[in-house]
């Protein structure tokens, strides 16, 4: 049996950006919109095994989010570069609580070096807006597709018949917004990757991951609408 190069997505990620949230869970205003830009480290055995270190840091986070309503907006993000994520949120709760509790849903995909890939986020947030501080929380299932992975050849007998059921992570986010006064917002966020389905024969294979963010959002004035 082929032993499956760990391309670990993660490893592609390096070059490009995906790995975080930057958002708490109420969605942006009625036609404001808000950007977010970030970077961070990240650890896993692949990392280690490839670079003899315990972390790496030299990726970025960029999206952008536009309210559609007060309860919901729509989001862009850059993810696998080159490719894309947009999503729907939606906060179940009335708009003026300071509590959120919201639901997010996307589709996104990519065409990198690596092959090709599909991504279905499904998560699930909460926050609470004091004055100056939002701590928040997200738990997210994100399901991929892999087209065009190679394996390992340095090993390799035999190749794995893909099942087609994809790769899943669940995804446990823990972070603090902070409000710096005007337009601007401070984002400090973990996250933990843990990988719960793989399809072997796609050549692709998620490690256990820790994700340490740091961004900025920049907050439109005026609603556009």
């Amino acid at each position: 049996m082929a032993r499956i190069g760990i391309i670990a997505v993660m490893a592609a990620l390096l070059g490009g950006c995906g790995l975080g949230v930057l958002q708490t869970a109420r969605p942006v205003a009625r036609g404001v919109v808000e950007a977010t830009a970030g970077t961070g480290v990240m650890a896993n055995d692949v990392i280690k095994a490839r670079n003899n270190q315990d972390y790496g840091w030299s990726f970025v986070e960029i999206g952008t989010r536009m309210g559609l309503t007060d309860n919901l907006d729509i989001g862009g993000k850059l993810q696998f570069f080159p490719g894309g994520l947009l999503d729907l949120r939606y906060n179940f709760l009335d708009k003026r609580s300071p509590l959120a509790l919201s639901m997010r849903g996307g589709f996104g995909g990519s065409a990198g070096s690596n092959g090709m890939a599909i991504h279905v986020p499904l998560a699930l947030g909460i926050s609470y807006d004091w004055p100056r501080v939002t701590p928040y929380a997200h738990l997210t299932w994100s399901h991929f597709w892999f087209w065009g992975g190679e394996p390992d050849d340095a090993e390799t007998v035999d190749y794995v018949e893909a099942k087609g059921h994809g790769d899943g992570v669940l995804r446990s986010t823990a972070g603090v917004r902070f409000n710096l006064g005007g337009p601007v917002l401070l984002y400090l966020e973990y996250n933990y990757w843990l990988p719960l389905l793989n399809d072997e024969g796609d050549f692709y294979k998620f490690d256990d991951t820790h994700v340490v963010l740091l961004g900025l959002g920049f907050v439109s004035g005026d609603p556009i609408f």
